[in-house]
């Protein structure tokens, strides 16, 4: 297991989005610096600041989550309506569905994890309280977007987190515990696995 240092997400340098229609920041990408056609899995924030559509990726399996502001309606082709609140779960679609945005009440900012189709798993998840994790995983990922959380691993090590920060480790093994420092604490916690046979290391 691996802890990497922690990333300011405010520090994030903005790009555009794959159909121009907005700012997207990516927070993590394999392989690196890989364009939007040929990640393997990404990590980003979406600056949604009017109606608009969703850029497609064929081939990807979508979850996306409020990281702030009051959240979108998502309108499918089929005329179904999604309402992506605040301190919601995440809403799990393809990335080739055709989705047109709204915003609910003023700029949003979301957060969206895409893993290719067959080559890799995601599990995404928002926590509040105390919690335990108990899966492993090659690539995980916790954002803190509200006060702050302390993270205990088996392995006996820790790891203090802020709101507004994100720490990535690598080969998570199973019976993390999450222990909030706030009573008002909010965390997305991401947990991606390759398909292929990789072992997972256990130290």
């Amino acid at each position: 297991m691996k802890i990497g240092m922690p990333v300011q997400i405010a520090s994030l340098s903005a790009i555009p989005w794959k159909n121009g229609g907005g700012k997207t920041r990516n927070l993590a990408v394999e392989p690196k610096d890989a364009d939007f056609d040929h990640f393997l899995w990404r990590l980003s924030f979406a600056e949604v600041s009017a109606p608009g559509r969703f850029s497609t990726f064929p081939g990807v399996d979508r979850s996306i989550l409020v990281w702030s502001g009051n959240g979108l309606l998502l309108h499918s082709k089929n005329a179904e309506v999604f309402a992506l609140a605040p301190e919601a779960e995440a809403h799990i679609f393809r990335g080739e569905d055709e989705i047109e945005a709204t915003l609910l009440d003023g700029p949003t900012i979301d957060f969206n994890v895409m893993v290719r189709r067959g080559r890799c798993t995601a599990v995404v998840c928002r926590y509040t309280g105390e919690a335990m994790i108990s899966r492993r995983a090659h690539h995980s990922f916790f954002l803190c977007a509200k006060g702050g959380f302390r993270l205990l691993f088996p392995t006996k090590q820790q790891c203090l987190i802020h709101a507004g920060e994100s720490v990535a480790v690598s080969h998570l093994p199973e019976g993390v515990k999450v222990v909030p420092c706030a009573t008002e604490a909010s965390m997305i916690v991401v947990l991606i696995n390759l398909l292929e046979t990789i072992p997972l290391a256990t130290d």
